[in-house]
């Protein structure tokens, strides 16, 4: 991982600058803003040969997390991504007819897209946590089946609250009571 510090600002401009882990586990800046990088570094044209999709992934996204998460973070987190995943390319790019190229990116554990990028975060976001000793509680709400999957598949392992079917209804009361109990709070 680079040494550098990458640093992100809120699209409001009202926040102050941080780094990658804050931004990662803030989610939203304290503007209401999103974050992104102050500066978006090139990749090489040396890593774009590659067809080794972690050697490519390890190249594209050193520069966004620079020293924000400990040594080894980075591989740590796109080994459990691409151990989920059941084609050994984890996205193949497929040639349907001559000149033709169809990158699949349904090889994931719940065959959906979504999952290049929930698995990365949660496994991204276990890291900046175990560095931190932090807990953090993260409320997500989802339409359709895939969302719903990619959710449940990356959060496996951890206390989920979320909605619940209940007898003609859908039931909140966790998540409900979970957000009251913080809307005085202004840290995460």
């Amino acid at each position: 991982m680079s040494t550098s510090s990458a640093r992100y600002v809120s699209t409001r401009g009202q926040a102050p600058e941080t780094d990658f882990s804050d931004a990662l586990l803030r989610g939203i800046a304290p503007d209401g803003g999103l974050y992104m990088p102050c500066a978006w570094p090139a990749l090489s044209p040396q890593a774009m040969r590659t067809t080794d999709y972690k050697t490519l992934a390890l190249e594209a996204v050193s520069p966004f997390i620079g020293d924000a998460l400990p040594a080894g973070a980075l591989d740590r987190a796109l080994d459990r991504l691409t151990a989920g995943f059941d084609h050994p390319a984890v996205t193949p790019l497929v040639e349907l007819e001559p000149g033709l190229f169809v990158l699949e990116l349904f090889h994931g554990p719940t065959a959906a897209f979504k999952d290049l990028a929930m698995q990365l975060v949660a496994a991204l976001t276990d890291e900046a946590l175990a560095a931190s000793g932090e807990r953090l509680t993260i409320l997500t709400a989802t339409s359709g089946d895939t969302g719903a999957a990619a959710v449940r598949r990356a959060t496996r392992g951890r206390r989920r609250c979320g909605p619940s079917p209940g007898p003609g209804r859908w039931t909140w009361w966790c998540c409900i009571r979970w957000a009251a109990s913080r809307l005085s709070n202004a840290g995460r």
